[in-house]
């Protein structure tokens, strides 16, 4: 997706439109779930179906990702459509992946996201900024990686996507996977609820 809006802005800036914005106004992953219909024709081969807590992870990225590249909206298809839905029961239940949506965008709301890099297609950093107070999103796309967090970033608290925060003075060593967790240079709730 970053590759694709970049280019996109490439092309707009050629053609003296760089100033319009970009919205992303259909989004969507198969994700797997008790009200998944079965049968043919329901998923493309080509598209992959991703587990519950795999989901959660993949709509936490674009989310993040789609916002370090500039989209100025992002719309998810479907809040409560069975085969790419955020919740479970026709929109009753908040599924993992709705909850990754809604605590991303607490995450990501009022933040100035100062870069968004990897290194390897794999292992990826995005800055965030409140005012002076700085965050990170990390994750890794490969699997579980044990990770050296750096000192500089003066860590003081984690959260992970689907659960809470909690104090991290001491962190140095971190498991990360898939899924993004947030790193916070403070012991100040970051975001609102």
């Amino acid at each position: 997706m970053a590759k694709l809006i970049t280019g996109l802005q490439a092309v707009l800036r050629e053609n003296g439109q760089g100033h319009l914005d970009i919205w992303n106004t259909e989004m969507g992953f198969y994700i797997d779930g008790p009200d998944k219909p079965h049968g043919e024709g329901r998923r493309p081969d080509s598209q992959p179906l991703y587990s519950p807590e795999a989901g959660a992870a993949v709509v936490s990225r674009a989310l993040s990702l789609g916002a370090a590249t500039g989209l100025r909206r992002f719309y998810w298809y479907s809040w409560d459509i069975p085969t790419m839905a955020l919740a479970y029961g026709r929109g009753k239940d908040i599924n993992p992946a709705g909850r990754a949506y809604i605590k991303t965008e607490r995450w990501l709301r009022g933040a100035t996201i100062k870069e968004c890099r990897t290194q390897n297609d794999q292992l990826w950093i995005c800055t965030l900024n409140r005012g002076t107070r700085q965050a990170r999103l990390v994750w890794n796309t490969a699997g579980p990686l044990d990770w050296v967090v750096p000192a500089e970033w003066q860590a003081q608290q984690l959260e992970t996507l689907l659960g809470s925060a909690k104090a991290v003075p001491s962190l140095t060593r971190l498991q990360v996977d898939e899924s993004p967790v947030l790193i916070v240079s403070d012991d100040q709730a970051w975001g609102l609820p």
